[in-house]
């Protein structure tokens, strides 16, 4: 059963979903110790989770990979699409679930033992996305979080910037060449002269590049691929080097 802390208003909903008491009560404590503020809620199963977020939200999900009945990477693929959850922390003893606990909600790996400084990091990425730290301009009236852009197609001197939840785009005046100096350094990476991608959003690289959150392939171009590829893995052996 879960076990919550309800408050009018509080800075951050914080799950620690676990099947083991001892672990569950860990978490909550370190949860604690860095963020006296927040609402921590604790679950006993990823059924839970589940059965929680129906009618409740929770904005970052501290989440064992390997439980009864239904496992923490079971639980992700469940609710990559729920609205009511935030972000996914994966807590586990090894390091060999790294490659397939990847998601648009995953935002990476806590070894166990759990520290404060693991908690302090991944809350503190929460809050800087919960209050929108990532904003960018790429117009004079267009600003949005760079981390809801799947993608960026060029059509000239105008550029459609497709964003996750919106079946539009976004149009701005802006070329490829002054979007992706906007976006340097945030996690994008250029696949073909008319493509810029979220590494993020990434599902696989082949040939085409398939998003998580779009069901089109996209093309990727003779020219720009080895760089694309090279900026894809630096970016994979970046997150999981934080996560380590």
């Amino acid at each position: 059963m879960y076990n919550g802390v309800s408050k009018e208003e509080t800075l951050m909903i914080i799950g620690i979903c676990d099947d083991e008491a001892v672990i569950r009560e860990s978490g909550a404590a370190l949860v604690r110790k860095v963020d006296r503020d927040a609402d921590v809620v604790m679950f006993a199963s990823a059924a839970e989770v589940r059965d929680y977020l129906k009618d409740n939200t929770i904005d970052l999900l501290f989440l064992d990979v390997e439980m009864d009945m239904m496992s923490g990477l079971e639980l992700k693929d469940l609710v990559e699409s729920d609205t009511h959850l935030g972000y996914i922390v994966f807590v586990s003893g090894y390091h060999n679930y790294v490659f397939r606990a990847f998601g648009p909600k995953t935002l990476g790996y806590v070894v166990k033992p759990a520290e404060a400084e693991d908690i302090r990091k991944w809350i503190r990425e929460v809050d800087n996305r919960l209050h929108n730290v990532a904003e960018v301009s790429l117009d004079k009236d267009q600003t949005m979080n760079a981390r809801d852009i799947m993608f960026v197609l060029s059509d000239g001197h105008y550029c459609d910037v497709y964003l996750k939840g919106r079946k539009e785009p976004v149009t701005v005046a802006k070329t490829m060449a002054e979007i992706e100096k906007i976006l340097a350094g945030k996690g994008f990476g250029r696949c073909h002269k008319q493509y810029l991608v979220n590494l993020a959003e990434v599902k696989s690289v082949d040939k085409t590049v398939k998003l998580l959150t779009w069901d089109k392939p996209i093309p990727v171009s003779r020219r720009k691929a080895q760089d694309f590829y090279n900026d894809y893995r630096n970016y994979v052996r970046m997150k999981v080097l934080e996560d380590l």
